[in-house]
């Protein structure tokens, strides 16, 4: 949960026994309120120091007198702590396994919850994977350049992606004086794929065999999934992991708590919108709205992957992924005349360069203005025609 002074105002102990109650920030990693049986209030703070989780704590809540003052301890903190952490020995036979770990804990942990996770699954799949037991020097140019082949296979995007993962965790490792300074990384040398700026959306004559197409799922939960990505341009991961405690039905609110830039959304719904998540069934011992296939594991919906693959090709419509769902929001809104600040606020984009790229206007918008121009200029006079 994102900290506020009123919610901490109101917290009281919540535990047994005498345990530890302590209410995380999503703002700032590692920090964090500790509520004690006496009603006593402190800021927390969670680092990392050479490997190691330490717990130390702020000061009482009065102290700081806003959140915002304890974010800001907080995060000269954790900059202090950086610098005094103890670099290690050089070691140039520390394997990839041993390295990424490290990585995960220093770095990744620091990410947002979308960044870090697509970052630890791109270098445990494609580079740990493969050489997991090998020193991180092991890895040279015709490796990656390898890989980086295989995977263009499938994904060119993704290839690109792998390779910028591999870099990071290769400087890291010097940073961190695991390999010497002045080795090139070999992921320098490679030449990634061509990346166009992709302008796909769901146009006004698509969208009927879209929308019949996710009508005929089976699973409920599948379908009303797809349909709310129509309905309100979430992102894929985030309306995955919402649970039932984050549908305000008194609201009409929709409340995404881990989002990509790092803050709580609240998502307003539409009548549809809302109609579609009421009509949805609990799942017994599932807290999430989009609960898996499994029953007998409390986890949301994780690979639709078939599903919306028989969705595309029942519809003709091959080359849309999940993401163009959300392009298509977008793209309608701005075509229905609203505003790319209102589009931005629907989007939860930080800036407007964001939104500009999801504003993209469908085949008939366009034939028409061209229509409405051509109408204009020959009505002063015709085209001469043979």
């Amino acid at each position: 949960m994102k900290l506020t002074d009123l919610a901490i105002s109101r917290f009281t102990y919540a535990k047994d026994g005498n345990k530890q109650d302590i209410r995380w920030d999503d703002h700032v990693k590692g920090l964090g309120v500790r509520v004690y049986p006496t009603g006593r209030k402190v800021y927390v703070l969670c680092t990392w120091v050479d490997g190691k989780r330490t717990m130390s704590v702020l000061g009482d809540i009065e102290h700081f007198a806003t959140v915002e003052n304890a974010r800001q301890k907080a995060l000269s903190e954790i900059e202090k702590s950086k610098l005094t952490q103890a670099p290690p020995s050089l070691n140039t036979r520390s394997t990839v396994a041993e390295i990424f770990q490290r990585y995960k804990e220093l770095r990744i942990s620091r990410m947002t919850q979308s960044s870090g996770h697509e970052e630890a699954r791109r270098i445990l799949k494609h580079i740990v994977g493969r050489w997991g037991n090998k020193p991180l020097l092991f890895i040279n140019q015709i490796h990656l350049l390898e890989l980086h082949k295989e995977i263009s296979k499938t994904g060119k995007v993704e290839a690109n992606r792998v390779i910028q993962a591999y870099r990071r965790l290769f400087n890291r490792s010097k940073e961190w004086g695991l390999i010497p300074k002045d080795i090139i990384c070999p992921a320098d040398f490679i030449i990634e794929n061509v990346e166009l700026k992709r302008d796909r959306f769901v146009d006004v004559d698509e969208m009927p065999k879209l929308l019949n197409a996710i009508n005929r799922i089976d699973n409920e939960y599948v379908r009303a999934l797809l349909w709310l990505y129509l309905l309100t341009g979430a992102r894929k991961r985030e309306l995955m992991n919402c649970k039932w405690e984050d549908f305000l039905e008194n609201t009409h609110q929709l409340r995404l708590r881990h989002t990509k830039n790092g803050s709580e959304f609240y998502i307003e719904l539409s009548d549809d919108a809302f109609y579609i998540l009421s009509s949805l069934k609990k799942r017994e011992g599932n807290d999430y709205l989009f609960p898996c296939r499994d029953h007998r594991v409390n986890a949301p919906l994780n690979n639709i992957a078939k599903s919306w693959n028989k969705v595309r090709e029942e519809a003709g419509l091959s080359d849309v992924t999940i993401h163009d769902l959300r392009r298509t929001v977008a793209s309608w809104m701005v075509q229905n005349g609203h505003s790319i600040e209102l589009v931005g606020k629907v989007l939860n984009h930080n800036n407007l360069k964001s939104t500009s790229i999801y504003a993209r206007f469908g085949k008939r918008m366009v034939r028409d203005a061209l229509q409405d121009n051509t109408q204009r200029i020959t009505n002063l006079v015709k085209p001469k025609t043979a």
